[in-house]
Protein backbone atom coordinates (compact mmCIF):
# COMPACT_ATOMS: atom_id res chain seq x y z
CA UNK A 1 0.00 0.00 0.00
CA UNK A 2 1.46 3.40 -1.10
CA UNK A 3 1.93 6.57 1.20
CA UNK A 4 -0.04 8.35 -0.80
CA UNK A 5 -3.42 6.04 -0.46
CA UNK A 6 -2.23 5.48 3.53
CA UNK A 7 -2.73 9.34 4.25
CA UNK A 8 -5.72 10.38 1.71
CA UNK A 9 -8.35 10.70 4.14
CA UNK A 10 -6.00 13.12 6.21
CA UNK A 11 -4.66 15.63 3.70
CA UNK A 12 -8.04 17.58 3.24
CA UNK A 13 -8.91 18.81 7.31
CA UNK A 14 -4.74 19.17 7.43
CA UNK A 15 -4.95 21.91 4.62
CA UNK A 16 -7.30 23.33 6.55
CA UNK A 17 -5.20 23.93 9.94
CA UNK A 18 -3.61 27.31 9.20
CA UNK A 19 -7.25 28.97 8.73
CA UNK A 20 -7.73 27.55 11.77
CA UNK A 21 -4.76 28.49 13.82
CA UNK A 22 -4.91 31.90 12.49
CA UNK A 23 -9.00 32.02 13.86
CA UNK A 24 -7.73 30.73 16.96
CA UNK A 25 -4.70 33.59 17.82
CA UNK A 26 -7.09 36.32 16.77
CA UNK A 27 -9.66 35.19 19.21
CA UNK A 28 -6.57 34.70 21.74
CA UNK A 29 -5.32 38.03 21.03
CA UNK A 30 -9.24 40.10 21.08
CA UNK A 31 -7.91 44.00 20.10
CA UNK A 32 -10.76 46.18 21.02
CA UNK A 33 -13.44 46.86 18.57
CA UNK A 34 -13.43 43.11 17.76
CA UNK A 35 -16.85 42.77 19.13
CA UNK A 36 -17.90 45.88 17.30
CA UNK A 37 -16.74 44.67 14.05
CA UNK A 38 -18.03 41.36 14.25
CA UNK A 39 -21.36 42.71 14.89
CA UNK A 40 -21.36 45.11 11.92
CA UNK A 41 -20.37 42.12 9.41
CA UNK A 42 -22.42 40.27 10.82
CA UNK A 43 -25.72 42.43 10.24
CA UNK A 44 -24.80 43.39 7.13
CA UNK A 45 -23.89 39.51 6.22
CA UNK A 46 -27.64 39.14 7.81
CA UNK A 47 -29.44 41.85 5.26
CA UNK A 48 -27.70 40.87 2.50
CA UNK A 49 -28.94 36.64 3.14
CA UNK A 50 -32.64 38.15 4.01
CA UNK A 51 -32.31 40.59 0.79
CA UNK A 52 -31.78 37.59 -1.63
CA UNK A 53 -33.93 35.12 0.44
CA UNK A 54 -36.87 37.61 -0.45
CA UNK A 55 -36.21 38.08 -3.84
CA UNK A 56 -35.91 34.36 -4.49
CA UNK A 57 -38.99 34.07 -2.58
CA UNK A 58 -40.48 36.94 -4.42
CA UNK A 59 -39.63 35.17 -8.16
CA UNK A 60 -40.94 32.00 -6.74
CA UNK A 61 -44.27 33.10 -5.80
CA UNK A 62 -44.74 34.97 -8.93
CA UNK A 63 -43.85 32.08 -10.81
CA UNK A 64 -46.25 29.63 -9.31
CA UNK A 65 -48.91 31.74 -10.38
CA UNK A 66 -48.55 30.77 -13.97
CA UNK A 67 -49.50 26.95 -13.90
CA UNK A 68 -47.38 25.00 -16.10
CA UNK A 69 -44.71 27.84 -17.31
CA UNK A 70 -44.02 29.09 -14.37
CA UNK A 71 -42.78 25.64 -12.95
CA UNK A 72 -40.85 25.31 -17.01
CA UNK A 73 -38.81 29.02 -16.15
CA UNK A 74 -38.09 28.41 -12.68
CA UNK A 75 -36.29 25.34 -13.96
CA UNK A 76 -35.12 26.45 -16.42
CA UNK A 77 -33.53 29.64 -14.12
CA UNK A 78 -32.35 27.30 -11.73
CA UNK A 79 -30.26 25.02 -14.57
CA UNK A 80 -28.57 28.89 -15.33
CA UNK A 81 -28.12 29.74 -12.15
CA UNK A 82 -26.24 26.16 -11.22
CA UNK A 83 -24.63 25.97 -14.48
CA UNK A 84 -22.96 29.68 -14.25
CA UNK A 85 -22.16 28.96 -10.28
CA UNK A 86 -20.36 25.36 -11.45
CA UNK A 87 -18.93 27.15 -14.51
CA UNK A 88 -17.52 29.81 -12.52
CA UNK A 89 -15.88 27.28 -9.95
CA UNK A 90 -14.14 25.22 -12.80
CA UNK A 91 -12.76 27.89 -14.63
CA UNK A 92 -11.22 28.84 -10.97
CA UNK A 93 -9.86 25.62 -10.40
CA UNK A 94 -8.48 25.52 -13.70
CA UNK A 95 -7.03 29.10 -13.09
CA UNK A 96 -5.74 28.21 -9.81
CA UNK A 97 -3.70 24.75 -10.94
CA UNK A 98 -1.93 26.74 -13.71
Amino acid sequence: MSEASRNSGVAYPYLLLPSLWASRNRARRREPGDGTRALFFGLIGAGVFGAVFYGAFWVTTQLADYADFGDYLLRLGLSWLFLTFLSFLAFSGIVTAL
